[in-house]
C-alpha cells in the first residue's frame, strides 16, 4: 500500500511535489471506489458499460472455455494450408481492397495491405498508410517500418521457441507469428468488430 509520505518522498526526488495533492485525492478516490473481488469488478464495469462506449461486451464461461473456434468457427483451410487461408482471408474477399481507418488515427489501411506488410513487404517509405495529417513527417522515428517477416521467423526460431519450449510449452507456428502481427497492427480494428459482433449475438 502506498503511504502520504511515499508518494511525497517519490514525487519530490523527481521533483515533482506540486503533484501530490491531486495524485493523493485521485489515489484516495480510487481507494474508496475498488471492487473487493474480481467478480465484484466483473459487475462494476458490467453495469458501467457506458465507459466502453458500447465497443465492449462481456460473455460468460461458456463463451470463455469455447474459446475462438465456438464463436466463430474451425480454421478454413485451403489445399490443406492455414496459411494460405489466411492469405486468401485478407487478400481474396470482397473487402481485400476496401480502405479503413482506425481509432488510433491509421487511415487507409486495408487487409490486402496489412497483409503483404508483414508477409511480404515492399521495403519503401510512404507506401503504407500510417496515423493522418502530418504524423509520417513530425514523428518518422515513431511510423511502422516495414521487416521482412523472415527476420521475424529468425526471432521466432532462435529466441522465442527455445524460452517456450523451456517453459513446457508448445512453440510458435508461423501463421501464430503472422496472426500475432497482424492483429498488433490495423488489423486489430477489423478483428475485434467480427469478434464483438459474433459475441453480441
Amino acid at each position: 500500500n502506498l503511504s502520504l509520505a511515499d508518494l511525497e518522498g517519490k514525487l519530490e526526488a523527481e521533483k515533482l511535489s506540486g503533484l501530490v495533492a491531486p495524485l493523493w485525492s485521485a489515489i484516495e478516490k480510487l481507494r474508496d471506489q475498488s471492487a473487493a473481488t474480481g467478480a465484484a469488478l466483473n459487475a462494476k464495469f458490467a453495469a458501467e458499460g457506458d465507459a466502453f462506449k458500447g465497443e465492449m461486451g462481456f460473455g460468460g464461461a461458456k463463451q470463455f472455455y469455447g474459446g475462438l473456434e465456438a464463436l466463430i468457427g474451425a480454421p478454413l483451410m485451403v489445399d490443406g494450408s492455414l496459411f494460405k487461408a489466411m492469405q486468401m482471408e485478407h487478400c481474396g474477399e470482397k473487402d481485400a481492397d476496401m480502405p479503413f481507418d482506425t481509432s488510433n488515427g491509421i487511415e487507409g489501411a486495408t487487409s490486402r495491405l496489412e497483409w503483404d506488410f508483414v508477409v511480404a513487404p515492399v521495403v519503401e517509405d510512404g507506401c503504407y498508410p500510417e496515423r493522418g495529417g502530418d504524423f509520417r513527417t513530425a514523428h518518422p522515428e515513431w511510423c511502422r517500418k516495414p521487416e521482412p517477416l523472415p527476420v521475424y521467423e529468425a526471432k521466432m526460431a532462435h529466441e522465442m521457441n527455445p524460452r517456450l519450449e523451456a517453459a513446457g510449452q508448445a512453440p510458435l507456428t508461423k501463421e501464430e507469428l503472422v496472426a500475432g502481427r497482424l492483429y498488433t497492427g490495423p488489423m486489430y480494428e477489423k478483428y475485434n468488430a467480427v469478434l464483438r459482433f459474433n459475441s453480441a449475438r
